[in-house]
């Protein structure tokens, strides 16, 4: 795990993307006001994915505790897909699966470049509110 000073907040900011996209996944879909181009939300997908993917490797130094967050993101995606088949509101769709694989993917080779630093710089510039 990288050394930051403010390691509460990174990790609430963590849980609260978590459970953003956990919420979002299990709510029943409004109407869109605009109708989006078919096949659009597996953008969203892989949207949110690759930010969780790309936000949790900020947090380790390691790549190997990268790709285990990847494999639970993964994990996430499927539970998340079988319980919208449970609900009468969604349904589950193995496209949508695929879209979260790639995000993570992308995710995950975001890590491999420079801006792999970037919550740790940010971390150094801010100061602690006590």
């Amino acid at each position: 795990m990288r050394e930051l000073k403010l390691k509460t907040l990174w990790w609430a900011m963590a849980w609260a993307l978590l459970a953003f996209v956990f919420i979002a996944s299990l709510i029943p879909m409004p109407t869109p006001p605009v109708q989006l181009p078919e096949g659009f939300d597996k953008y969203e997908h892989i949207a949110a994915y690759g930010s969780m993917s790309f936000y949790f490797g900020q947090l380790f130094s390691r790549f190997t505790l990268h790709l285990r967050y990847a494999v639970a993101l993964f994990c996430m995606g499927a539970l998340l897909e079988v319980l919208q088949g449970l609900t009468w509101y969604r349904s589950p769709d193995l496209y949508d699966l695929a879209a979260n694989s790639v995000g993570v993917v992308l995710g995950l080779l975001l890590c491999l470049t420079p801006l792999k630093s970037l919550v740790a710089t940010l971390d150094a510039k801010l100061k602690p509110v006590r």
